[in-house]
């Protein structure tokens, strides 16, 4: 087991491992980040680097300027190796608009494969025999100085990464679903982050609040962001999202009652009037800004058409291919899903498949005989 690692404090430091790291055709790539489980917020607070025989930790905590690592990362003559690497890469546009181009995604690999289980540990225990400890993945990273068993922990995140990929990459050959892959890793390139624009509408139990209890949601919502941001602790720690919820449905009737709250935050009637002033802001708003809804996308606005015949004769057809992707692929429900035949059905363009997805559906229904163009029009 590799268990080489070095960690990188400075900024001269990181600069000699970029500069061995611009040899290499492909390295490992990972990152350990606080998302509003400990503190307020997001951020960075490791970067595990490997080139399949070293790994490097690189604290970017310690170090004021990681250009040189950011640069790297936006390389695209450097294969990236990564798994799972969705919320990395958002990570980094968030905070430094830092792009990662050229990945290879491990876990996509895995998925393209059949794998049964797809998460890291468990690849690495079934290729390498390791077992990874995953109770240290939600340990507080922001804090200094890590343990060893943290470092460890970090550093296997990526040291088998390079050669696990090579193992995926022939496997992926041999099934013919390497250029499924291929499609898989370009799309990362163009993950960004997106702020939410209706952030509290997500909280369980928002949906069913009438408009003005949602217009105090929102309002009541801006104020515990600004306590957590104070207090630097999650939203959630402040006051419960279940909690929050009730109060917009039942705000209390003062500042005096918003003080008195049990089960919050013990320093929350630092802000009773704030949120007291929100209540009445949400009660009296005629701005359709506030308390809005996000408008339904075309996922979600799929509505069975007038036509009910040719919807049901879409169907019937597209679940006869359905049947027999399952019979020649062991991945079928990523191909082509109740809900892909649903809007399929309602006339809603392929677009939103994978290339990959529609040339394997195209295929299997002309060899069951069907015209997909003269079923769903394209």
């Amino acid at each position: 087991m590799n268990s080489r690692f070095q960690l990188i404090e400075s900024v001269g430091d990181l600069q000699d491992v970029i500069s061995i790291l611009r040899k290499e055709k492909q390295v490992a790539f990972d990152l350990e980040g606080e998302f509003n489980l400990h503190r307020f917020g997001m951020h960075l607070c490791l970067v595990q680097l490997s080139n399949g025989r070293d790994t490097w930790l690189i604290d970017p905590l310690a170090i004021t300027d990681a250009r040189v690592l950011y640069d790297l990362l936006a390389d695209p003559s450097v294969t990236k190796i990564c798994h799972g690497p969705q919320s990395d890469i958002v990570l980094l546009d968030m905070l430094y608009k830092s792009r990662v181009k050229n990945v290879f995604d491990t876990e996509k690999a895995a998925q393209l494969l059949g794998y049964e289980k797809t998460s890291l540990t468990a690849l690495l225990e079934k290729h390498y025999g390791i077992v990874k400890n995953q109770k240290l993945r939600e340990n507080n990273w922001t804090r200094r100085p890590l343990s060893d068993k943290m470092k460890e922990y970090a550093a296997l995140d990526v040291s088998h990464l390079i050669g696990l990929a090579e193992i995926l990459r022939v496997d992926l050959e041999q099934a013919g679903r390497l250029t499924w892959q291929d499609e898989e890793n370009k799309l990362l390139e163009k993950v960004r982050f997106i702020p939410k624009k209706y952030p509290y509408y997500q909280l369980k139990g928002a949906s069913r609040l009438r408009t003005i209890g949602r217009k105090i949601l929102h309002c009541i919502f801006e104020v515990r962001e600004k306590a957590a941001a104070e207090f630097d602790k999650p939203p959630a720690y402040v006051i419960r999202n279940e909690m929050l919820v009730e109060l917009a449905r039942k705000p209390p009737k003062n500042a005096a009652a918003w003080a008195a709250l049990t089960g919050v935050h013990p320093k929350l009637k630092k802000f009773a009037t704030a949120f007291d002033d929100a209540v009445k802001r949400g009660r009296n708003s005629n701005d359709d800004s506030i308390g809005g809804v996000p408008a339904m996308d075309e996922n979600d606005n799929a509505r069975i058409p007038k036509n009910r015949k040719k919807y049901n004769r879409v169907c019937e057809s597209m679940q006869i291919v359905q049947k027999a992707i399952q019979e020649q692929y062991n991945i079928a429900p990523m191909i082509i899903s109740n809900k892909t035949i649903h809007r399929l059905a309602c006339g809603i363009s392929p677009d939103f498949l994978r290339k990959w997805q529609w040339k394997v559906i195209q295929d299997c229904a002309e060899n069951q005989g069907l015209d997909l163009s003269e079923l769903i029009g394209q």
